[in-house]
């Protein structure tokens, strides 16, 4: 009978970012790969400015691709930057509002735990509840809760994420200035359902420019 591993040391504590694009799935073939193709060269430029000169290994363990986006999980040593990566996302992503096949990104932000494994192509990948927890917050439907604003997407971060994006803030100063400078702003607390009728508390994250904030420098 299989028993589940209680080895605590393989868990990381740290940020997941999952972007869904808006009806992807719908597209032909052709038009999933021409909009993919704009979008995998307008995020790749703008990540190598978002690490603010770091290598992406400090600040990204890795990318998971998912039938109509992808998950980001960040370092451990990145925890509580998740919700304003996936804002910067957002915000990126908005560049290609002149695409004809692009209807806007819907964009989630948790924090939890993950357990890294070695794929059968022999790169790394990771498994957890803390993707499906992830995950169930895009299930959140902004229009049951807000009338406008938010046509081209949104991005909600869970509770989790927020109380470490609060504790980075408090320790990181030039960071939060930067988030006051770029007004950045945070909804009061919304609660959702998810498809199983579960119960989910979060917030959506959002920015009066359409600027990205650089990754904060990885202490050693």
């Amino acid at each position: 009978m299989y028993q589940e591993a209680e080895d605590s040391n393989k868990f990381i504590f740290t940020d997941i970012i999952l972007l869904d694009i808006v009806g992807f799935s719908k597209l032909s073939n052709t038009q999933q790969y021409a909009l993919v193709s704009s979008f995998s060269e307008l995020f790749r430029k703008t990540l190598s400015i978002m690490c603010n000169g770091q290598p992406i290994s400090n600040v990204i363990l890795g990318t998971i691709p998912t039938g109509d986006g992808f998950y980001t999980i960040l370092t451990p040593q990145q925890r509580g930057f998740g919700p304003i990566y996936a804002m910067s996302l957002r915000n990126v992503a908005k560049k290609l509002s002149a695409h004809k096949y692009f209807k806007g990104v819907k964009v989630a932000a948790h924090t939890g735990y993950l357990i890294p494994f070695v794929g059968i192509d022999n790169s790394q990948n990771f498994v957890g509840n803390g993707m499906n927890q992830c995950a169930r917050y895009l299930e959140f439907k902004v229009t049951e809760h807000f009338e406008s604003g938010y046509e081209d997407g949104y991005v909600v971060m869970s509770g989790e994420a927020h109380i470490n994006l609060e504790i980075l803030l408090q320790r990181d100063e030039q960071l939060y200035e930067k988030v006051e400078q770029l007004g950045v702003h945070i909804t009061d607390e919304i609660t959702f359902k998810d498809k199983h009728g579960n119960k989910y508390k979060g917030y959506l994250i959002d920015s009066s420019t359409d600027s990205i904030i650089t990754f904060p420098l990885t202490r050693g």
